[in-house]
């Protein structure tokens, strides 16, 4: 009984590791425009015994591990050509382990959409000098024109997906479900 209560609790720690991550992600992004590696590597490790204890077999969990290669490799092509920055490719392929192949294209036009609309206030907010004090990644005079903290979309795409996620644990999922 002990070994399935400590297992139940690993489960819930590893699922408030991914959630804190992501709000904390997002709350770095903002402020400096960086996202910590640390971010993105407990993200991506808190999946594996999240996986093992809900039972994913492991050709199951490689396929997550492989879509989060992939999607950092297309991100590192994209990061080499100065279009995304470095933090958020990495985040990006942490945060992608957690979805299943048939919610990942939910979730990437999710983050796409999302950081569709933080470019947008991004440009309205950098012609208004009101906004453009309202909003940390604005204020610094070092920052480049071009700059979006892209965390926030990936975080909040993250969140609006939730109940998605294969590996919830069950009374988590009741709350979705009720």
């Amino acid at each position: 009984m002990l070994v399935s209560e400590i297992g139940v609790a690993l489960h819930y720690l590893c699922i408030a590791a991914f959630a804190g991550s992501l709000i904390y992600a997002a709350t770095s992004d903002i402020r400096s425009l960086e996202i910590p590696n640390r971010v993105s590597i407990i993200i991506a490790a808190a999946f594996l015994p999240a996986a093992l204890i809900t039972g994913l077999p492991i050709s199951t969990i490689g396929l997550h591990y492989g879509i989060g290669i992939g999607v950092f490799a297309v991100g590192a092509f994209l990061f080499s050509r100065g279009l995304v920055g470095g933090g958020d490719v990495k985040l990006l392929a942490a945060v992608c382990i957690w979805w299943s192949i048939g919610d990942l294209g939910k979730y990437l036009i999710t983050v796409a959409l999302l950081g569709g609309l933080l470019a947008l206030v991004t440009i309205v907010a950098r012609k208004t000098p009101v906004l453009n004090r309202a909003l940390p990644w604005l204020t610094d005079d070092s920052v480049s024109e071009q700059s979006i903290p892209y965390g926030v979309a990936i975080a909040i795409a993250g969140f609006v997906l939730f109940d998605k996620i294969p590996v919830l644990p069950t009374g988590l999922l009741n709350l979705f479900d009720g």
